[in-house]
């Protein structure tokens, strides 16, 4: 946090004291290991990236807002997070991963409820899937994907979302990009309202005996 700290004093100087109005916070740390095999370094990579550092980043953005006026849209600033399937559900190799990426998806939502009447938009953006930048002919050495725009983010389609120019009538909190052709998945929230409305219809047509007879504290595998 103190890295961040002096990293943000030093950007301040650079531009001299313009006012910012947008900050986007891209920073992530990776890790792709089955639970038995993460370590606690791991965790603590993940949650120094996805917590402390964005924490740390949002107070100095925050009290660098509180200096603007409000402009034409209603603003005194953006904070932009962008994050990742894991932000909503974890998978089998995202145990460490999936330990951070919530937490920086509730941190902006904290954020959101108490800044954005005041004229900071703290806004999500969910990346589910992979972009296509100049690292992956390195990482994927796969030409037939780079090529196909149907299962990769373009990082100029991500800009056209023109965020930072909303009407104040429509700020975005929270959204989820992903390429037309990348796998669906259903988040834990979805999947407790399906469970939720299931049992709701189930309630509606039971009686109290048959509650008793369910015997849902013993159910077999």
């Amino acid at each position: 946090m103190t890295d961040i700290n002096t990293a943000f004093t030093q950007i301040r100087a650079h531009y001299q004291g313009q006012p910012i109005r947008v900050a986007l916070y891209n920073a992530a740390q990776g890790v792709w290991k089955h639970v038995l095999g993460a370590t606690p370094e791991d965790v603590e990579a993940v949650t120094q990236a996805n917590i402390e550092v964005a924490f740390a980043l949002s107070k100095n953005i925050i009290q660098a807002f509180k200096a603007n006026g409000v402009n034409e849209k209603g603003k005194r600033g953006s904070l932009i997070f962008t994050g990742a399937t894991a932000s909503v559900r974890g998978n089998v190799t995202t145990s460490a991963f999936s330990a951070g990426k919530p937490a920086f998806r509730t941190l902006l939502q904290s954020l959101a409820k108490e800044f954005w009447e005041a004229g900071y938009t703290c806004t999500a953006s969910i990346i589910d899937g992979g972009i296509l930048t100049n690292l992956c002919p390195q990482r994927r050495n796969d030409p037939e994907w780079e090529q196909n725009e149907d299962v990769e983010l373009s990082p100029g389609g991500i800009t056209e979302l023109h965020l930072i120019k909303e009407s104040r009538s429509t700020w975005t909190r929270e959204l989820n990009l992903r390429p037309a052709h990348e796998k669906w998945y259903m988040s834990t929230c979805c999947q407790f309202r399906m469970l939720y409305y299931t049992f709701s219809c189930l309630l509606c047509s039971i009686t109290s005996e048959d509650l008793f007879s369910l015997n849902l504290m013993s159910c077999a595998r």
